[in-house]
């Protein structure tokens, strides 16, 4: 298996949208591991994706704070342990930059 430490295509520019998604994802993920075992199950439930629930519209395990569908885009920043953030994080911080240079601010972040 081949892990990535470093890319040889610096993009010149500081990659301030990539570095606060990564924050944002470490510091949700610091979050609900703080929640403790039955908390971090609450908030999985509260805005983890749950494809039943998207499909029929409704709330199936527990009431969600954010509108369903939104948590299509909350899920994206919740991560089932230290390995799972670990090796997205770290491919987000070799890749990110270029591609957000090359999209653009904007368009990266949409």
């Amino acid at each position: 298996m081949m892990i990535p430490l470093k890319d040889e295509h610096p993009s010149g520019q500081i990659p301030v949208l990539m570095i606060g998604i990564l924050l944002s994802n470490v510091g949700i993920f610091v979050y609900a591991w703080l929640l403790g075992d039955i908390g971090s199950h609450v908030f999985n439930a509260r805005y983890g994706a749950i494809p039943f629930e998207i499909m029929h519209g409704v709330d199936a395990i527990s009431p969600t704070p954010i509108p369903i569908y939104f948590t299509l885009l909350s899920s994206m920043f919740m991560h089932g342990g230290i390995l799972h953030l670990g090796g997205n994080m770290l491919y987000l911080w070799i890749f990110g930059n270029n591609i957000e240079a090359a999209l653009g601010r904007a368009r990266f972040l949409f």
